[in-house]
């Protein structure tokens, strides 16, 4: 899987931080609850601070959630510790400490589909300004399994070139007010790649698009996020998605 909230940090940064079994018909029953769960570690280089949901689905998809975050704090830390600087040079140095910090929301909580987007941004000392991405979380509780893109689309069609004539106009429109621009960076960030279309989460209706900053615009133009309708993909989506299909 993989899936941006600004914080303010003490150096003065502002961080910007499939199966034979029958398909099942999503409804909306947000019926289920999340708590907040935080991790936090400063050490003389870094600083941690992750927000995670404890979810009352089954410990399973607990367990799921908590590795990914810490496989996204174990590796911040190796970073960090590859940098080679001590507390002394950065304080030296004015650099301010190396920080991680992630934050999520859910997007879907109900009886059938789980959706969460977690937002990691990232700060190494030294650096001009810090770097930020999504990273996603989505499940298919019925069937109790992660649920991915390739899941939701008819076999053998190319999804991807789809989804990329969708977003393309709705990132120009966004970001330049007409449609028919065409703009090299959204093109390559946003063309008929599926790598470009992995951080995705789901609402009762629409996908939502992820994009970091980088991806499909400058930094300064921040992350940047997408709704689709499953409507607008109706043709080729499989048949508990696709709204004329039900």
């Amino acid at each position: 899987m993989k899936k941006i909230i600004g914080y303010i940090v003490a150096c003065s940064f502002i961080v910007v931080l499939n199966g034979c079994d029958s398909p099942a018909v999503p409804s909306a029953h947000n019926d289920h609850s999340s708590t907040i769960q935080t991790f936090s570690e400063e050490t003389g280089i870094y600083i941690v601070q992750a927000d995670y949901p404890k979810l009352d689905y089954s410990e399973k998809i607990n367990s799921m959630i908590k590795e990914e975050i810490d496989t996204e704090i174990d590796l911040f830390i190796e970073e960090a510790k590859s940098l080679e600087l001590t507390k002394e040079e950065i304080e030296e140095k004015n650099y301010g400490k190396s920080g991680l910090w992630i934050t999520y929301e859910i997007y879907r909580m109900d009886d059938m589909y789980l959706s969460i987007a977690f937002d990691s941004s990232i700060y190494n000392s030294g650096a001009a300004h810090p770097y930020s991405y999504t990273w996603v979380f989505n499940y298919d509780v019925q069937r109790d399994k992660e649920l991915f893109l390739i899941d939701m689309f008819v076999p053998d069609t190319m999804f991807w070139e789809a989804i990329s004539s969708v977003v393309v106009p709705k990132l120009n429109k966004k970001l330049y007010g007409d449609t028919t621009i065409e703009d090299e960076w959204i093109a390559e960030g946003a063309g008929p790649d599926p790598q470009h279309f992995h951080a995705f989460t789901i609402t009762e209706d629409s996908f939502v698009f992820h994009f970091a900053p980088y991806e499909v615009a400058a930094y300064a133009a921040g992350p940047q996020r997408i709704t689709v309708p499953f409507s607008e993909l109706d043709a080729i989506l499989m048949p508990e998605w696709a709204p004329t299909k039900r």
